[in-house]
């Protein structure tokens, strides 16, 4: 989605219109979303790992699915900003979801398999993805899980577009990376 929105936006052409516009738009999702779709997401994540037990299925499917919206909107109309914290955001609340509908799957396990596969599919940083999935949930025993699933998980991931977006040397439209 990150390519199309990044054209719709830039389409615009002036960027006083297209950063207003996604601002606009993060407005509505941060509404939709309730506070705790806002803002970076990194106290929004331990809020939700402090009372997992407090947010239904429907909730956490909202929480993922407005972060993620949120995320490629505001890359794409172009507002600075790094994506690690919203994606620690969306995996811890991906994981609780897991844990939710699969209640025989750890919490720790859950939240530790999507900040890593998550992360690691936005870095392409294997170490960042391993570190950050095991500090979320400070439980030692997913690392091996996690050990035997990293390198899979890269080798889907490497070849996918980054969410980054390159201009050519000479060129005056951005290329997708």
């Amino acid at each position: 989605m990150f390519r199309f929105v990044h054209r719709a936006f830039h389409a615009l052409r002036h960027p006083v219109i297209f950063t207003t516009l996604g601002g606009l738009i993060l407005g509505i999702l941060g509404a939709i979303g309730t506070p705790m779709t806002m803002f970076k997401g990194l106290d929004q994540a331990a809020e939700l790992l402090a009372k997992p037990g407090d947010y239904s299925a429907s909730q956490l499917t909202l929480f993922v699915v407005v972060k993620l919206l949120a995320l490629v909107v505001a890359a794409g109309a172009g507002f600075r900003g790094g994506r690690i914290f919203p994606i620690v955001f969306v995996s811890v609340a991906f994981g609780l979801l897991v844990n939710e509908l699969f209640p025989s799957v750890p919490i720790s396990l859950a939240v530790a398999s999507a900040a890593m596969g998550m992360i690691l599919a936005a870095t392409r940083d294997d170490w960042i993805a391993m570190f950050v999935a095991i500090a979320l949930v400070g439980d030692l025993e997913v690392l091996p899980i996690l050990c035997l699933t990293i390198l899979p998980t890269w080798l889907a991931v490497t070849r996918a577009p980054e969410l980054l977006i390159r201009q050519r040397a000479g060129d005056r439209r951005p290329e997708w990376a």
